[in-house]
């Protein structure tokens, strides 16, 4: 959750306004396009992730937060599967992607 503005452009009054999609690292805890769901979260490390639609084919990345791909798998026909994030504590950003490119990421915590 976090605050977003103007913060200080002198061409404009300082307007910040309470989104609680946004974070203070800019990137939003959860902003569902309803393409899967993930849990728990945080995590010990073992995800499970559902997805909505087992009749395509989807792209599983997890992403460090400076950018770096971790993990990447395509995924099978199966709703349901789970797979463990890297072994470090930390921020995670899982994404997947739908074969007609249409895609959700999804900040996950790794205690």
């Amino acid at each position: 959750m976090g605050y977003a503005g103007t913060g200080g452009d002198p061409a404009h009054v300082d307007f910040w306004e309470y989104n609680p999609r946004s974070s203070v690292d800019g990137i939003a805890d959860r902003f569902s396009t309803g393409l899967f769901s993930l849990s728990p979260n945080p995590t010990d490390g073992t995800v499970r992730i559902k997805l909505a639609d087992i009749g395509q084919s989807y792209l599983l990345k997890v992403y460090s937060t400076i950018g770096s791909l971790m993990y990447s798998k395509k995924l099978g026909a199966s709703k349901q599967f789970e797979f463990n994030l890297p072994r470090t504590k930390g921020i995670y950003l899982v994404q997947i992607t739908r074969a007609d490119g249409a895609f959700e990421t999804i900040k996950v915590i790794r205690k």
